[in-house]
């Protein structure tokens, strides 16, 4: 009897054990984030979303040069491109120009984490406008978790890297949320990896 419980608790920790896949994914998080550090203090030129740094992003996600689009998730998604070049792994999932879709694919091939789950590395997503039109509108607007700070009261708050916040000249920036404002406009939190590896999923929309 003994014997079995021991082996039974050996099959658990090995399940929980994460495999050569979720490793590489949350090495690939970890650079994206180190890359997205990089761009900190890259900003718009000569008009808003315009100049050669959004022209980065944006090309990188297959939109043309000089389009004055929104970049905040170009930004994130050349990030993740130059980290899957870097770590020499390939995207298991579409980058896109648009926030919401960036963070669905995302979520599609790791998972979509708890807000007490947050790591740096996470792609962060939030609702954009209006709370009344949240469930109505696609506009959303993302970025990447680069610290965490758990409080006495074992809630969670963050540091992001995001670009295109703010009037013109915006510029890629550090912002800083407590526990109760960035889960109040939560539309997603996403990992590259796993559940097992990544923390307890939400079953928020």
């Amino acid at each position: 009897m003994v014997k079995k419980s021991i082996y039974q608790r050996f099959k658990k920790f090995i399940k929980r054990l994460p495999t050569l896949d979720e490793l590489a994914a949350r090495s690939l998080e970890l650079k994206t984030l180190e890359i997205a550090a990089n761009e900190l203090g890259k900003a718009e030129i000569g008009a808003n979303n315009g100049g050669e740094n959004v022209d980065r992003y944006l090309t990188s996600v297959g939109r043309p040069a000089n389009s004055r689009e929104a970049w905040c998730a170009a930004f994130i998604s050349y990030c993740l491109i130059w980290a899957s070049r870097k770590d020499g792994v390939a995207l298991k999932f579409k980058v896109s120009s648009g926030a919401k879709r960036l963070a669905d694919n995302v979520a599609t091939i790791g998972c979509k984490v708890a807000p007490e789950n947050v790591k740096p590395g996470h792609i962060i997503c939030f609702y954009r406008g209006p709370k009344r039109k949240w469930k109505t509108t696609w506009t959303r607007h993302v970025g990447i978790v680069s610290d965490v700070k758990v409080r006495p009261d074992g809630k969670v708050d963050i540091e992001t890297i995001e670009g295109n916040v703010g009037a013109y000249p915006a510029r890629v920036r550090k912002f800083n949320y407590t526990y109760e404002q960035w889960t109040k406009k939560l539309y997603k939190l996403a990992s590259l990896t796993s559940q097992i590896n990544a923390g307890t999923t939400s079953t928020a929309p």
